[in-house]
């Protein structure tokens, strides 16, 4: 990919609700170790009885800044789209392959059981973070992708300046074609 990107967007999981999931998390693995410092004693205080006291929370912490670490990033250019979901998935998509590719509305729990990498019906795939917006790809071999986004007029446009017709529920909409 020589051409800068004409589309470029970075997503994370950063709902409050994870947020305070993860809080919770963090405090319930951290709660055992303020009972020992409050003079609680380990049950069976043989040797090696507070490894596994110590060992929780950092366990807990890994997976967090893991969790936190991941990212939905989307780069269009006039060769392809490239979908990176870090750390798991780097595809590049060149749209000799794409059938169509248009944005949509779509139902992330009814249509792929929530949110990141997820599998549909048909064999559809979805990389989606948050929202129910999306790039919804259609290669010529059959398989679809959506790819979400919170970018989706900056998309549509892109789509519509390489040539993309714009799709509505499906139906070609007239006189979008740039």
């Amino acid at each position: 990919m020589s051409n800068p990107p004409l589309f470029y967007e970075v997503q994370q999981f950063r709902q409050w609700w994870i947020y305070l999931l993860l809080l919770f998390i963090i405090a319930t693995s951290l709660l055992p170790i303020y009972q020992v410092l409050m003079g609680n004693p380990v049950p069976d205080s043989g040797a090696g009885s507070y490894v596994p006291l110590l060992l929780a929370p950092v366990i807990v912490m890994a997976a967090v800044f893991f969790l936190l670490s991941i990212k939905l990033a989307t780069s269009i250019t006039r060769e392809g789209i490239l979908i990176r979901f870090s750390p798991f998935v780097k595809r590049f998509i060149p749209w000799e392959e794409v059938e169509k590719a248009y944005v949509r509305t779509y139902r992330p729990i009814l249509e792929y059981g929530g949110w990141g990498i997820r599998f549909g019906a048909g064999g559809s795939r979805a990389y989606n973070i948050s929202g129910n917006q999306g790039l919804q790809l259609v290669l010529k071999n059959g398989k679809k992708i959506l790819v979400g986004t919170q970018k989706t007029e900056s998309l549509a446009l892109v789509l519509r300046n390489l040539g993309f017709l714009q799709f509505v529920n499906n139906k070609v909409q007239p006189g979008l074609l740039c």
